[in-house]
């Protein structure tokens, strides 16, 4: 149990730089998809899908990309699913990688979460302010700390 979170403005989209780890079209292993070559976040840099286990290779290179929905936990390149999501009893929860997973058990598992002053005037852009209001409940927490421990050892596996 985490006794304090400190808001660091982080966007969701930082969390899906430079790799996400989605399920495999063919295989519903964990595959990865990563950016190819050396870019800065925020850039359409293209990008390969590869799974270790069937040897499926994709490739991902365009001016935009789809806009995350908060209702469909998909790779918004590929258009595949996350590896990482679990259901809850109030809804389904997903995280991009380990780091995102990290992050969001350090949010939930907070008693007090502190939010500080973004000096660049993007207070609601954060991932923090975006979270649904069911995840940010304390009646939630042990719920959504069982779906984090499930999606952990599905990662392990």
């Amino acid at each position: 149990m985490h006794p304090r979170f400190r808001e660091d403005h982080r966007r969701f989209t930082s969390f899906a730089w430079p790799r996400i780890l989605v399920e495999c079209p063919a295989c519903r292993a964990c595959a990865v998809d990563e950016v190819v070559g050396v870019h800065r976040p925020g850039d359409f840099a293209p990008r390969r899908l590869v799974c270790a286990r069937c040897g499926l290779h994709r490739r991902w290179s365009a001016n935009g990309y789809s806009v995350r929905s908060a209702r469909a936990p998909v790779d918004d390149f590929f258009g595949v699913p996350l590896y990482l999501r679990a259901r809850c009893r109030r809804g389904e929860i997903w995280a991009f990688d380990e780091a995102h997973l990290d992050w969001l058990e350090r949010f939930v598992g907070a008693r007090i979460r502190e939010r500080r002053f973004d000096p660049y005037g993007c207070d609601n852009r954060s991932a923090a302010s975006r979270m649904p209001a069911w995840i940010k409940m304390a009646s939630s927490r042990d719920d959504v700390l069982r779906a984090i421990a499930t999606m952990r050892e599905r990662l392990a596996a």
